[in-house]
This record gives C-alpha cells, sequence and structure tokens, in this order.
C-alpha cells in the first residue's frame, strides 16, 4: 500500500472555508507524519476529511486510490481513525468494544490474520496499548484517559494501514503520552502511514519525522522538525516571541517567551 496524497482539498463548514485548495507533498508510510498549527488551522477538519467523515472538493487518494470511489467496507478495513473525543457512556466492555471495532471493518472478521479469534486480537491490542486490566471494565467507567487508550486499541485491532490520530494524548499524563507517541512512532517504523495531529510543539520536535503545518486552511510549511521550527515562523504562524534551542541529545526544543500581540490598526511595526 503506497501513500497518501492529497491536492486541491476544499472544506466548507457552516459556510466557512476551513481547509482552501490545500495541497500537501505526498505522506509516505514509514514515518510518523504530524499536522501542526494554531487553533482553527484545519487539522482536525483535515484528518476528518481524509477519514472520509466530511464532505469535501478535491481529491484525497491512498495508494493512487481515490477514497470516495472505494466501497465502504473495504475503506473500513484501510483507515484507522481515532477521533478527539470517543464515545465512553456504553456499559459494553472494553473487550467487547474491541471485537466489535475488529467486526465492523466489513467482513473482517471472517479473515482473521493467522486464524486468531478476534478475542485473542482484541487482548493483543489491549496488551499493546498497556491497559490489559480493562478488558472486562465497562466502557462508561473508564477516565478520560483511560477512554484515549482505548480508542486506540480500537484502531490497532483492525491493523489499517493508515492510521489517523486527532489530539492521541490530549487526555495522557506524562508517562502514557510517552506510550502512544512511542506506539505511533514504532507502527509508522512497521511500515503504516501515520498521521497525528499534536498541539503540543515539544511532542511535536520529540516525536515527529516530519512536520505540516497549517494556518488558515492552508500548508504554511513541511519538513523535518528541525527545518519547520524556526522563530519567524512561530511568530508568523503562532504569534509567539520563541527560540529554538537543542536538548543534551539533540532534540529540538521550543521555549516562548511571549505572545506577540495584533498592532492596533493604523500602528507602525516598532
Amino acid at each position: 500500500m503506497k501513500g497518501l496524497a492529497i491536492a486541491g482539498l476544499t472544506v466548507i463548514r457552516d459556510r466557512a472555508r476551513v481547509i482552501d485548495g490545500l495541497d500537501l507533498p505526498p505522506i509516505q508510510p514509514g514515518a510518523l507524519t504530524v499536522l501542526a498549527g494554531p487553533n482553527a488551522a484545519g487539522k482536525s477538519t483535515l484528518l476528518r476529511s481524509i477519514a472520509q467523515v466530511l464532505p469535501y472538493r478535491g481529491e484525497i487518494t491512498l495508494g493512487g486510490r481515490d477514497l470516495r470511489q472505494i466501497p465502504a467496507a473495504e475503506r473500513a478495513a484501510l483507515i484507522g481513525f481515532m477521533p478527539q473525543q470517543s464515545a465512553s457512556g456504553s456499559d459494553l466492555s472494553v473487550l467487547d468494544s474491541l471485537i466489535v471495532a475488529l467486526h465492523s471493518g466489513g467482513g473482517l472478521a471472517g479473515r482473521l490474520a493467522g486464524g486468531r479469534s478476534a478475542e485473542h486480537r482484541a487482548l493483543a491490542a489491549l496488551d499493546r496499548v498497556g491497559v490489559m486490566e480493562l478488558a472486562l471494565r465497562p466502557l462508561s467507567h473508564l477516565s478520560g484517559g483511560q477512554m484515549q487508550l482505548v480508542a486506540l486499541a480500537q484502531v490497532l485491532v483492525r491493523d489499517p494501514p493508515l492510521i489517523l490520530l486527532d489530539e492521541p494524548t490530549s487526555a495522557l499524563d506524562m508517562a502514557r503520552s510517552h506510550r502512544v507517541l512511542s506506539i505511533a512512532r514504532a507502527l509508522a517504523r512497521e511500515g503504516k502511514t501515520v498521521i497525528a495531529v499534536l498541539h503540543d510543539l515539544a511532542h511535536a520536535a520529540r516525536w515527529a519525522d516530519r512536520l505540516l503545518v497549517l494556518s488558515q486552511g492552508r500548508l504554511a510549511i513541511s519538513g523535518s522538525p528541525s527545518e519547520v521550527l524556526r522563530p519567524e515562523l512561530l511568530a508568523r504562524v503562532w504569534d509567539v516571541s520563541a527560540r529554538i534551542e537543542r536538548a543534551s541529545r539533540g532534540d529540538v526544543m521550543v521555549l516562548v517567551d511571549g505572545e506577540i500581540r495584533p498592532r492596533p490598526e493604523g500602528q507602525p511595526r516598532a
């Protein structure tokens, strides 16, 4: 399965152009791609468009195939989408929720890899995410962070080639954030196409192989964290005065010194 391509993407919501004619460089398997940008830049909208849960104009292809033209059952087996918020009001057990997710892949239950049972695969996904102890707990009894980890397991159990993660660490502490981002990078190294939306630039700088920075529904810049994260970009896109430094192991660090407030109209720049 080759990579993801996006051309001329436009998404209109409530009469506003959230994404405006977006073209992205090809997103290939094997690297963790992070979507970054300020609030309302279009990151989650882009991810939901790729997941085919929002209408759009333009073209999104996976391996050269237009995702809109792929039958829904086949598409469900190709795309694993973890939204920002997952429904947690069900009394279904965590284990059963993964089995349901597995079977939702359009007949996937009839062709489980290696003949393993659905329960076996579900338990393996929970073990990889590190929440095996939650297997028999009802979804309605989970905390926000626990639900986020279970939502990741629900994606992994189907083993899709394209994985979309929308703010996968938003409800997690440092240890579990590290766990989730380690898994995301490992999935990319296994040959999957992995795209994650991250607000935290420290996480983006630490884990991304490639950064795509969005601003006002358009691509501002793309490249490695060291290529992309520059003081001038942070000032232009995030409205902050910041320094870029290196940690002891060479990782890029973003140190924000203050907010750049808009100048009153007509006032010259200092």
